[in-house]
């Protein structure tokens, strides 16, 4: 998707603050946030995730959003997903222009999940944890976007048909509560009329903490995962 940089920026953050947000305010769930990092790479807009170690005490080595468990000490949910973005991945918080917030994300693992949607600068040094992060992803919006890219399957949980959304990027698999949130920006994204024509989706490159080299869609691996859920019914999301 080429189009002017300040435009989209433009662009999303009126239909995120145009739009009835859901809110889930359960004093059941624990509180966590995630920054959605999008950069604008030699005209084309890519989305930042990350693959986690099997260090970390939930979803090893699976595919997700830089964020956490809100903190006492954050002054909201914005402000958790900036902190766990500069703890994960060394963007800081001044570095990020938030644009807006996605619905927020319920779990089955007891957590609710709000989606921080933001723009990184281009091109930025990374500083994984060592301890949370495998490896920095830069997936292009227009591989995303491509119909041929996404797999929907279903799956029964508590009785009930779900679609679970995934998107296959060399060794990394999407889906849960990552694809959801992603898939909830591509739908917003297109209903708005942001996705005029179908680009080009080769894989975009990306760095790998321990071996150091840099994905270029011919590397085969694992396929990881991350899970979150909510929406019960047939052609609905699974909770993960």
């Amino acid at each position: 998707m080429n189009q002017d940089p300040l435009s989209l920026r433009q662009t999303i953050r009126q239909l995120l603050a145009r739009r009835p947000r859901r809110v889930v305010d359960d004093p059941g769930l624990t509180c966590a946030a995630v920054l959605v990092p999008l950069l604008c790479k030699e005209g084309e807009w890519h989305l930042v995730v990350t693959q986690r170690t099997d260090a970390v005490e939930h979803h090893k080595g699976q595919i997700s959003f830089p964020g956490g468990a809100c903190d006492p000490g954050d002054a909201d949910r914005v402000a958790t997903a900036l902190r766990e973005t500069l703890e994960e991945i060394g963007v800081p918080p001044e570095a990020v222009e938030v644009l807006g917030l996605l619905d927020d994300c319920p779990t089955v693992t007891g957590f609710v999940v709000t989606p921080v949607v933001g723009v990184i600068p281009y091109p930025f040094p990374y500083r994984p944890n060592d301890r949370e992060v495998e490896a920095v992803v830069e997936v292009p919006l227009s591989f995303l976007r491509d119909p041929a890219h996404l797999r929907v399957e279903q799956r029964e949980y508590q009785g009930r048909l779900y679609d679970v959304h995934f998107w296959d990027y060399g060794p990394y698999t999407i889906w849960g509560a990552t694809a959801r949130i992603l898939k909830g920006l591509l739908d917003l994204m297109a209903e708005s009329g942001l996705f005029h024509h179908q680009d080009g989706a080769g894989p975009a490159p990306i760095l790998d903490r321990k071996a150091n080299w840099r994905y270029n869609g011919e590397r085969g691996g694992d396929h990881d995962a991350t899970s979150h859920g909510e929406h019960p019914g047939r052609g609905q999301s699974l909770p993960g």
